[in-house]
């Protein structure tokens, strides 16, 4: 064996050799190996057996497991190098822009939610990121007397801007509501049967439909002296504008929540304070919205609604489970919307069950439908 191929095995077991040489030197020790083994045939058992690996084959085997582990720790420099990427990216990308890409997909998912589900809106949330991702989870809350109870805990996940909002289908499960035009026809007032054979100490949740259509001024100035609470509020978006054809009432209908949506975007900074040391320091910064009187406000109210039928619209792929319309067809709402004003035919109010019986003598309260009913908690 050379002196000159000495080195190289030297070199081969430490790793230094290039990727042409590596596999040179492989091929000569592959070589040794069939020359040994034919040798060993030869002599059979004249010779004493040895005792142990050879030199070569330890090198060979020291290389092997120098290459393995170069190769595991490339491996894993690139997954933590992919990981560290993937994290900064979706910082950057769902942190960009004013407001940020985080609080607009979240006013989609509260535009989407609070406006087709009547009585139903979002409470709590968290958005955590990942790699590429963000995972958004939060809670379905109902009114019903002076609580908001948590209705299901829905999540969705954020691959940048792709993301679907699924609900149960238990919620599509609820009264409904009548056209003006036709609640004299379809005058049922079952909930207001319900509502006397229900004993005293008890809330509930009722649906009304006006026997004509209404300002958002108009009935909150209606439900001001009454002891009970407006939740939501039904919007005539037009009745050629329906996804299907129903001479009665919606079937998907569209509203907006008394309490308004709170919309992320629409929080405005009034207050930042930051503060450095030696070992670091921290920023803290006070956000608020505007308020809404208790029983007015009429336009504020109107605006967030026109705000959130043109962010579903805008997100129609994303929102689509929630009121199978096409883009053509809320394009159309809007536009009805936007000429017309926003004009009330219903709405989903809650107190005490008793309460709510005493607009069965209202006028302008033509059809009643119960929802849900709990102990008294006025």
């Amino acid at each position: 064996m050379s002196e000159d191929f000495k080195k190289k095995l030297e070199d081969y077991s430490n790793g230094l050799l290039s990727k042409e040489e590596t596999e040179e030197v492989e091929k000569e020790l592959d070589k040794m190996e069939l020359y040994q083994s034919y040798l060993d045939s030869l002599m059979g058992s004249e010779e004493e057996p040895e005792k142990g690996p050879s030199l070569e084959k330890k090198l060979v085997k020291k290389g092997k497991w120098k290459a393995r582990l170069q190769n595991a720790w490339t491996a894993l420099s690139l997954l933590l190098l992919f990981l560290i990427v993937g994290w900064v990216t979706s910082a950057i990308f769902y942190s960009w822009g004013s407001p940020s890409r985080q609080d607009v997909y979240s006013d989609v998912i509260k535009a989407a939610v609070e406006t087709t589900q009547p009585n139903i809106t979002i409470g709590s949330t968290s958005m955590n990121g990942g790699v590429f991702t963000m995972d958004y989870e939060g809670e379905l809350r109902k009114m019903i007397g002076r609580e908001s109870e948590t209705v299901v805990q829905f999540q969705t996940k954020f691959l940048f801007g792709f993301f679907t909002v699924d609900l149960p289908d238990s919620l599509s499960e609820r009264p409904f509501f009548f056209y003006p035009e036709n609640v004299v026809n379809y005058r049922i007032q079952d909930g207001f049967d319900q509502l006397e054979k229900l004993p005293e100490g008890t809330v509930s949740e009722l649906y009304i439909t006006f026997t004509d259509y209404m300002s958002t001024d108009e009935f909150l100035k209606k439900m001001e002296d009454k002891e009970m609470m407006p939740v939501w509020m039904a919007a005539d978006t037009g009745r050629e504008n329906e996804r299907e054809s129903n001479p009665i009432g919606p079937s998907e209908p569209f509203g907006f929540p008394y309490m308004g949506y709170g919309f992320r975007s629409d929080f405005k900074t009034v207050s930042k304070e930051e503060k450095k040391g030696l070992l670091g320091g921290y920023s803290a910064e006070t956000s608020e919205t505007e308020s809404m009187k208790s029983y007015g406000d009429g336009e504020k109210r109107e605006a967030e609604f026109l705000k959130a039928l043109h962010l579903i619209e805008e997100y129609r792929g994303r929102t689509e489970h929630l009121h199978w319309q096409s883009k053509e067809e809320l394009i159309a709402k809007i536009d009805y919307v936007e000429k017309n004003g926003v004009r009330l035919y219903g709405a989903v109010v809650t107190g005490p069950s008793k309460e709510l019986l005493k607009l069965k003598e209202e006028d302008w309260v033509g059809s009643a439908k119960i929802g849900e009913k709990r102990l008294w908690n006025w």
